[in-house]
C-alpha cells in the first residue's frame, strides 16, 4: 500500500511538472523534466527500499508543494511571448488540482491516528460543586465536576474531537462534551478549557424517606473515566480523581 502511494504521488509530481513546463519551448521542457526525473530517481536510489515507504511519499509531497511558487516563477521567466494566456490558466489548474488531490492521497493513506497516545489530559480542576438548577427542600445537592484540556502531542492534526465522562462514585452518571469541531486540533496545540459535570448526590434519609442533599464534608473522593471520540471510535484517555473538595473556580 505505502508503495502504491509513494507511485501515485510521483505521478502527481511528474503532471505538476508535465503542466507548468507546458508553455515553455521544447528545449527548455524536456531540460526540466529530465531534471525531476533524475531528482526521482537519485532519491529512491539513494534511500533504496526505505525510498517507496510513507514519510518517502511525504517529504516529496512536501518538497512538490513548497517548490510550486518557485516552479512557476522559473516558468514565467522561461516563458516565450508567444506562450498562449489559456495554457498559464491550465498550469495553475492543474497546481491546485495535482496537489490537492495527493494531500488527500497521502492523509487517507496514512496510519490512523491514535488519540490515546496522541492526546495529553491537563486536569484544571476537579471537585464538587452545587447543582442548584436541581435544588429541592433539602438545598442544593452537590455534583462531581472537571475541568480539563486537551493538547495534541502528535505530530499531525486530528479531526474532530468529543469526550465523554463517566463518574464512579455510586451512580453518578455520565457527561458528554464536544471539544474541537472538524477543523480539529493542530500539533502542539491545545483545546479550550472544558468543565464536565455528573449527576447531583442526594441519599434517602431514613426517617422521612425523603431525598437529602449530601453535605461536602461527607461526600468523600470519586472518580471520573474521560473517553475521547475521534473518527468513529473511542479511546480512553485515563482514570482522574475528584478529591472531596469544592470545584476550585
Amino acid at each position: 500500500m505505502n508503495r502504491a502511494m509513494f507511485r501515485i504521488v510521483v505521478f502527481a509530481l511528474r503532471g505538476w511538472t508535465w503542466a507548468y513546463t507546458l508553455p515553455l519551448d521544447d528545449v527548455d521542457r524536456e531540460t526540466r523534466r529530465r531534471e525531476i526525473e533524475s531528482d526521482v530517481w537519485e532519491f529512491e536510489a539513494e534511500h533504496g527500499c526505505r525510498a517507496t515507504g510513507f514519510r518517502a511519499a511525504v517529504h516529496i509531497l512536501l518538497r512538490a508543494f513548497l517548490g510550486v511558487a518557485d516552479d512557476l516563477g522559473w516558468a514565467f521567466e522561461h516563458m516565450t511571448p508567444r506562450a498562449p494566456a489559456v495554457r498559464l490558466w491550465t498550469v495553475i489548474r492543474f497546481a491546485v488540482v495535482a496537489i490537492g488531490a495527493a494531500t488527500v492521497v497521502v492523509s487517507a493513506s496514512g496510519p490512523p491516528l491514535d488519540p490515546a497516545r496522541a492526546l495529553s489530559v491537563t486536569v484544571e480542576g476537579a471537585g464538587w460543586m452545587q447543582d442548584s438548577k436541581h435544588a429541592d427542600s433539602s438545598g442544593a445537592a452537590l455534583a462531581p465536576a472537571i475541568a480539563f484540556t486537551l493538547t495534541n502531542i502528535a505530530d499531525r492534526a486530528t479531526t474532530a474531537l468529543e469526550v465523554n465522562a463517566v463518574f464512579h462514585r455510586g451512580a453518578l452518571g455520565s457527561a458528554f462534551a464536544p471539544v474541537v469541531g472538524w477543523r480539529g486540533l493542530g500539533p502542539q496545540r491545545s483545546s479550550p478549557a472544558v468543565v464536565l459535570r455528573g449527576h447531583p448526590l442526594y441519599v434517602i434519609d431514613g426517617e422521612t424517606a425523603r431525598r437529602t442533599a449530601v453535605r461536602l464534608d461527607s461526600v468523600g473522593e470519586a472518580r471520573v473515566r474521560l473517553f475521547v471520540h475521534h473518527e468513529g471510535r473511542w479511546a480512553s484517555l485515563g482514570d482522574f480523581t475528584i478529591p472531596s473538595r469544592p470545584m476550585p473556580r
